[in-house]
């Protein structure tokens, strides 16, 4: 059996996320006193007394404004409500009832009737006492509550294990690779996640800084299940100017960190820069492997050497990145975008790589006989053993006399050798000379 699902909704402002992080035990949503903070659906999961549920927290519904952004918030809330399982609404115990609380109520009821009205902000028993006025809606599951503090949060929980199918399961998501999609803002992040998913997960706008939260998605792909978290765009830390906006950022590069693979999206209209050489830079110090996909391809004039100019340019800015894999995308267009995805499956394969021990040595004693290091003060350095300690990034050890000695330039020879010959292009090899 599927596990339940039950979506967070109500008004901005009135604590949804504060729920959301609270009932999951982690900090996933963006927590702060702007409204609006919310905009994409972020999905998580609870164990309550041994059954699971997966839970999402929506961004806030209101009616008085027309802007585009808006009206998608709305939708996407909409959608997440009509896909659970059970609605809690929450509303704010110190602003009490308000008429876009019964509106929403009005909406969701037609579309679902099983919903629990959370009265968020009871913090002490005077609000408690004042969310009786909440029954007017005609409720007959009411919750007050203070997410803020726990308050209250056991009789919650119960109430909606009373109300939903129980599902014993796992709570970790079962997915072979963690793929983070990064790049500056509006380069289509957002748009390559609803296309794979071939549905409006996430809110797409031209305006830049759309995208606030990380969220996780599951995408399936040649038998392999991959988790696709899409990232706030990141810019220089100068240009940075609000908390929300500095939140995002640090969110973005944790999930970067924490992935097998970075997606790096570049912007045919423009040239790669400084944000690009702070998330290459980032990703290869962290051990994540990397795939650049240049996307609005079909929107430049193109000439006959257009992609090798590219390309050569892209390589002799960051030599470092010699053979990751760099593919030219339209989103727009769907065009090349499953390639991509292939790219970053042969890339996380390559991430988890192990070599045999007798393999490797091999090699490191051909290297060694055919070109071995140059004799420093009169001291020769000879290679004694090599072994590959662990995957994921690939990490080997070599053992030799006056490993200390060993040139820097002798160092990076090793690595390229290393990478050319066992095929690790796409991932960082991290390398450690132990003296014998």
């Amino acid at each position: 059996m599927p596990r339940p699902l039950v979506s967070i909704v109500g008004r901005p402002n009135v604590g949804k996320s504060t729920l959301f992080n609270r009932l999951t035990k982690s900090s996933t949503a963006i927590v702060d006193n702007e409204p609006g903070v919310t905009r994409d659906r972020i999905y998580s999961s609870v164990d309550w007394k041994g059954y699971v549920f997966d839970i999402v927290d929506t961004g806030g519904i209101h009616f008085d404004s027309k802007e585009p952004i808006v009206k998608s918030i709305r939708e996407q809330s909409f959608i997440a409500a009509e896909q659970s399982n059970l609605i809690l609404l929450v509303v704010d115990a110190q602003t009490g009832l308000t008429q876009d609380d019964e509106f929403i109520f009005k909406l969701l009821f037609k579309k679902k009737e099983n919903i629990v009205l959370v009265v968020n902000k009871a913090d002490n028993p005077s609000f408690e006492l004042s969310s009786a006025e909440f029954y007017r809606l005609g409720v007959s599951d009411l919750v007050p509550i203070s997410a803020l503090h726990g308050n209250n949060l056991y009789e919650l929980m119960d109430t909606i294990i009373s109300k939903i199918p129980l599902v014993r399961d796992e709570i970790k998501p079962k997915y072979d690779y963690r793929v983070a999609i990064v790049g500056r803002p509006n380069v289509g992040k957002s748009s390559l996640v609803n296309l794979l998913l071939n549905e409006e997960r996430m809110l797409v706008s031209d305006k830049a800084g759309t995208t606030r939260d990380t969220v996780d998605s599951l995408f399936k792909y040649k038998k392999k299940i991959i988790l696709l978290t899409d990232t706030a765009g990141l810019r220089r830390k100068a240009k940075v100017k609000h908390n929300i906006e500095q939140y995002s950022m640090i969110r973005a590069f944790r999930a970067l960190s924490n992935s097998d693979v970075g997606l790096v999206l570049l912007d045919a209209t423009t040239d790669f820069g400084n944000n690009e050489d702070t998330i290459f830079q980032f990703a290869w110090e962290n051990g994540v492997g990397i795939v650049v996909a240049m996307n609005k391809w079909d929107a430049i004039q193109k000439k006959h050497q257009t992609i090798n100019e590219l390309k050569e340019r892209f390589f002799r800015r960051y030599p470092y990145l010699e053979g990751v894999p760099f593919r030219t995308i339209s989103v727009h267009k769907k065009q090349r975008v499953l390639k991509v995805i292939e790219d970053v499956l042969t890339v996380a394969e390559i991430r988890n790589k192990h070599i045999q021990t007798s393999e490797l040595n091999k090699w490191l004693q051909n290297l060694w006989e055919h070109r071995p290091p140059p004799a420093i003060k009169g001291k020769y350095i000879k290679f004694q053993f090599a072994v590959q300690q662990k995957t994921a990034p690939p990490k080997f050890t070599i053992t030799c006399k006056h490993s200390d000695l060993l040139p820097e330039s002798y160092i990076k020879f090793i690595e390229k050798q290393l990478r050319n010959n066992f095929n690790f292009f796409g991932v960082p090899i991290l390398l450690e000379f132990r003296k014998k």
